[in-house]
């Protein structure tokens, strides 16, 4: 899952023209019929995580900005949302979960990685 994450976090960043480098990237497949090498490929997010993905996403709308980026979710928002979304987290729905958020604020923060 977090191949899958940071593969679109990665191809999902736009540029200054609001532009993605996923549009890029489908721009140059269109013309050569190659995914060009220095673009990674979105691997497929296992169903049996979908809903995993599906939380972070809900949580990571509500997530707050500090005017120099996304500030990273805190533990009163992972409580707040399950409180609200009647959800217990297993221990390892909830590593899951602050894993996918470190690896988002790695794809904000400038260390734009491939991985």
């Amino acid at each position: 899952m977090i191949q899958f994450a940071s593969a679109k976090f990665y191809l999902d960043h736009r540029d200054e023209s609001g532009t993605s480098r996923r549009d890029h990237a489908q721009s140059i497949y269109k013309q050569t019929h190659k995914w060009p090498a220095d673009y990674p490929e979105e691997p497929l997010l296992p169903d049996a995580l979908r809903y995993l993905w599906d939380w972070f996403v809900d949580l990571s709308n509500g997530r707050g900005s500090s005017g120099f980026g996304p500030n990273p979710l805190s533990w009163p928002d992972y409580d707040a949302w399950c409180r609200m979304m009647g959800i217990r987290l297993e221990k390892w729905e909830f590593a899951a979960l602050r894993r996918l958020d470190a690896t988002y604020l790695m794809s904000q923060s400038g260390a734009k990685g491939k991985k």
